[in-house]
């Protein structure tokens, strides 16, 4: 099936293979005895593997949201030619069958030799469903499955694969349900293991170093240096190297870097960097614990609940530790970098979704407020503004109350909204409303809000309901809630962040400005 697979196993090439450890994720149909192949992983290695457990690692998986089915993982142990003789009956007769019993397969399609390097600035995909993969990275033949028909159930219920691979990786680290594009094939991973490598910094050069496994013949190769700023090669070296360190390409004090070693004598890759930096400054932000908590009552309208405490933090001092020679660089090219990316994700947002009918409104609305208030433990350490039409003094006590950060500067905008077919006018409402938060049973220690409406003259009616961090490095950042805070988890909304955090702080500027009148305010500490 590929030619220079069976080569690449003989010893010293890349590793002193003696077998395999096949790792199997089989799916039982409705009726069926045959199982479907969800995934497979062969994964080279020497003697050392038989002192694994062989076998079905878990009891047979049921899934709630997929009736009739079951999941299983097996792992067992292959010779070299046993594993080989199987992919040459896959290629000939369309059947899989590395055990003694068959496994289902959709039409299989060999790709290219792969290289996939460990993990470093960034989560490598691949790695998700590899086993082990540090150190030099791995070689890697993929059999994919394009259509995927036996799965169509598993696949067409994302919550049923999440539910799946969770309990999966509770046996053994592969994350099925972030790769479901592999679903359905077969992998095979090739450790490099007949060298240990790795890049560095000596001085102001980068160097590589190289050692080979003690059983094998050292040969020549050639390690290469790529150093990238902004899409911008800054630096670029290559060196013949057999055996110890050579310096290859200067560094250039800025910028990322990606380090490959390859073997020319078998043309492969046998190391292989993801995107890697190295720390040239630590910065250090002072956040001293405050002994006196902040004490509240946790609810406007009934004294005899239990008072929430809150532990405070403060956000004192920064320092900086190292070279800043190329921070002025830096900043304003990141800066343009983080608003060319936040434009081009603009169609890929993340959002939180809350359903009641299927979680439980409790559950949904503890979940809700957690989220929101783990935001704004997070964002809010200089500043937190809340505008919601209908927010009210328990609202302000269920979000801003629970922000750990001392001193925090926090606003808010209602609107003075009520429910359909209430006759409280809107003075007599703020009334109450000041009146709630003057008299609360707290220490308000550490907290600074400013809680104002825009009724009248001087503001304007509005709908939407934003939380809002405006003193973020890279400019302001901005959530829909997707209801009021007095609903959050009650009925189905989505968190979701805004596009255009910016725009959104703007805009409610703009009304806080304008409603910066003594009739508009509903409730200031201190």
């Amino acid at each position: 099936m590929w030619p220079e697979l069976e080569t690449l196993l003989q010893d010293g090439i890349v590793g002193f293979f003696t077998q395999f450890e096949l790792l199997e994720i089989l799916g039982y149909p409705p009726n069926s005895r045959t199982p479907i192949n969800l995934f497979t992983l062969a994964i080279a290695g020497d003697d050392g593997l038989s002192v694994l457990e062989t076998g079905f690692l878990t009891k047979r998986i049921a899934l709630n949201s997929l009736k009739g089915w079951s999941f299983g993982l097996h792992r067992q142990m292959l010779s070299i030619p046993k594993l080989l003789e199987s992919l040459n009956v896959l290629k000939s007769e369309g059947t899989w069958l590395p055990a003694s019993l068959p496994v289902w397969v959709g039409k299989l399609t060999p790709l290219q030799r792969q290289f996939v390097p460990a993990n470093s600035l960034n989560d490598i995909p691949y790695n998700r469903v590899l086993k082990n993969n540090f150190g030099n990275g791995s070689l890697v033949f993929e059999l994919i499955d394009p259509l995927k028909t036996g799965l169509a159930p598993l696949l067409s219920k994302s919550t049923s694969l999440l539910d799946l691979s969770e309990k999966i990786s509770t046996a053994i680290p592969l994350h099925i349900g972030k790769l479901a594009d592999r679903l359905g094939g077969v992998t095979i991973q090739l450790p490099v293991e007949v060298i240990q490598s790795r890049f560095g910094r000596r001085g102001g050069e980068y160097a590589v170093e190289v050692a080979w496994h003690p059983k094998a013949t050292p040969r020549n190769l050639n390690a290469t240096v790529e150093v990238v700023y902004d899409e911008t090669i800054l630096g670029f070296g290559s060196m013949n190297i057999t055996d110890g360190e050579a310096i290859i390409a200067p560094d250039a004090g800025i910028g990322t870097f990606r380090g490959h070693i390859w073997d020319p004598q078998n043309n492969i890759l046998l190391s292989a960097t993801d995107e890697t930096a190295f720390i040239n400054t630590v910065s250090f932000g002072m956040g001293l614990v405050r002994h006196e908590p902040r004490v509240f009552q946790s609810n406007a309208y009934d004294s005899n609940l239990q008072d929430m405490r809150v532990q405070l933090v403060g956000h004192d001092t920064q320092s900086i530790v190292g070279d800043t020679s190329a921070s002025d660089i830096r900043r304003p090219v990141r800066n343009r970098i983080y608003k060319e990316e936040r434009t081009r994700l603009t169609e890929q947002r993340r959002f939180v979704q809350y359903n009641p009918k299927q979680h439980g409104a409790a559950t949904e609305r503890s979940r809700a407020l957690s989220d929101v208030r783990g935001l704004i433990d997070q964002f809010g350490f200089k500043g937190v503004w809340l505008w919601d039409p209908f927010l009210a003094p328990q609202d302000v006590i269920d979000t801003l109350f629970y922000n750990k950060n001392f001193g925090s500067e926090m606003r808010a905008i209602t609107a003075l909204k009520t429910p359909a077919g209430s006759t409280t006018t809107k003075e007599a409402l703020k009334a109450t409303y000041a009146a709630l938060l003057q008299n609360l049973r707290s220490n308000f220690h550490g907290l600074k809000i400013e809680f104002r409406s825009s009724d009248g003259n001087n503001g304007w009616d509005f709908h939407d309901r934003f939380i809002i961090f405006p003193y973020l490095e890279n400019g302001a950042r901005a959530w829909s809630l997707g209801t009021s805070v007095n609903g959050l988890g009650k009925a189905h909304h989505i968190l979701q962040e805004a596009d255009n955090g910016q725009l959104i702080h703007d805009a409610f500027l703009e009304l806080w400005d304008a409603v910066d009148q003594p009739t508009n305010l509903v409730w200031k500490q201190p």
